[in-house]
């Protein structure tokens, strides 16, 4: 049977031996699957072309060591076809030389769960050390130095991820950027530092650190950093964020998702300046006859400060000082605090013993040791005694508290008939 032209070219191919020419070869002349090789400038050299992509590697002399170089090197359109590798053997570099753009283009038909990547940096390190090592997992340096006018931008990572759901179904989890460091400590004799990011700008006009644009339409937070130690499904419920919405308007918070221990603290090795603006305490309003430390007596009220600096109560019946009592609950740390008294109804009454001051627990009664120890939960009123409120309907008195938050002591003066 005879062979079918198919066939009469695989054999010719076959039969084809390789010869050294001179000169870069024109495209017209590589023949898929066809290797030739010239000698060039750049030494001998064999050009292939597969699957319409032309390759070529460089040889060296035995006597001068075995070349640890090898370059791709793209024509036509300038693209891999889908299913291309290269495999290098070990101590070997790849460079690509573009003369465009070089771009990875990955398009995903399947349907299937599944988790696809268009490019993945797998680098291990196998070999034991004893000196210094700098492993680069991704390294990009880029240079522009001959503008001489105009706009000029460079961006060393741009990233523009988009995901959007065709239908009404289904939850999108969106992650721009996501770093995990892990080291370890190998024993006592071994330091160990893990930096998750760090920045560096310099040489500008204004060198900048960070900037953040999110858009306020159902924004929870711009920033928000968390506590390891409580992360339910990956995201931490303890945490510290901050808040930037329209104006410029900004809210720093803290959470603690099973008390109330966030404590906001501010350590300034130097003074804490706020400039060219007002600062102030939101006012909390305390609710007569309503006492979880006293919960069956009728008119005992708490006036809970570590909810705020400022409270504003208004008396509506007498407080007795026998059963009944003002509870004045303050934070695990000294400050300046004010309860503004209204008369709701005339010739209400609190009698001297009728202030209480509890520690930040909110059930033990302050020790009142500052100076000299005094009885648990007393008041120290200015002159030695509490005051005599004003009666008439409407009337208005402040009392203003010294909490020494060391030495547990509530110290009193009271401002009368506003």
């Amino acid at each position: 049977m005879p062979m079918t032209r198919q066939e009469r070219i695989a054999v010719h191919k076959k039969q084809e031996r390789l010869q050294v020419k001179d000169g870069f070869p024109a495209a017209s002349e590589l023949k898929e699957g066809v290797p030739i090789l010239r000698s060039t400038s750049e030494g001998l050299v064999e050009y292939v072309r597969h699957n319409g992509i032309a390759y070529k590697k460089e040889f060296t002399r035995v006597d001068e060591g075995v070349s640890t170089e090898f370059q791709l090197m793209s024509s036509g359109s300038g693209n891999l076809v889908s299913g291309a590798s290269i495999n290098i053997e070990a101590g070997d570099d790849i460079n690509i030389v573009a003369g465009g753009d070089t771009t990875i283009h990955k398009i995903i038909t399947s349907i299937d769960a599944d988790t696809y990547t268009a490019l993945s940096i797998d680098l291990d390190k196998t070999g034991a050390s004893t000196t210094t090592n700098t492993i680069n997992g991704l390294l990009i340096d880029m240079d522009n130095t001959t503008a001489t006018s105009g706009y000029n931008i460079m961006n060393g990572i741009k990233c523009t991820p988009t995901l959007t759901h065709a239908a009404d179904a289904g939850i999108s989890f969106l992650n721009g950027f996501i770093l995990t460091c892990t080291g370890n400590n190998a024993g006592s004799s071994h330091a160990s530092i893990n930096t998750g990011m760090r920045l560096e700008t310099t040489g500008a006009d204004q060198n900048n650190g960070i900037l953040m644009v999110n858009d306020d339409t159902g924004k929870a937070y711009d920033l928000r950093i968390g506590s390891s130690g409580d992360t339910p499904f990956g995201s931490p419920a303890d945490y510290f964020q901050i808040l930037t919405v329209a104006a410029g308007a900004t809210t720093m918070s803290t959470v603690d998702d099973d008390g109330a221990a966030a404590h906001l603290t501010i350590v300034a090795d130097g003074h804490v300046e706020f400039d060219g603006c007002g600062v102030g305490f939101d006012k909390e309003t305390a609710a007569f006859g309503t006492s979880p430390i006293d919960s069956d007596a009728n008119d005992s009220t708490d006036v809970d400060f570590r909810l705020g600096n400022k409270y504003e109560l208004t008396l509506t019946d007498d407080i007795s000082g026998l059963s009944e009592f003002i509870n004045l609950i303050f934070p695990a740390t000294s400050g300046n605090f004010i309860l503004v008294l209204i008369q709701g109804v005339a010739d209400c009454t609190v009698a001297s013993a009728g202030w209480i001051a509890y520690q930040s627990d909110g059930s033990t009664k302050a020790l009142n040791n500052a100076g000299n120890d005094q009885a648990d939960g007393r008041v120290r009123w200015a002159g030695g005694s509490a005051p005599t409120l004003s009666t008439a309907q409407y009337d208005v008195d402040i009392i203003s508290f010294y909490w020494d938050a060391d030495n547990e002591t509530a110290f009193a003066v009271a401002s009368l008939d506003f």
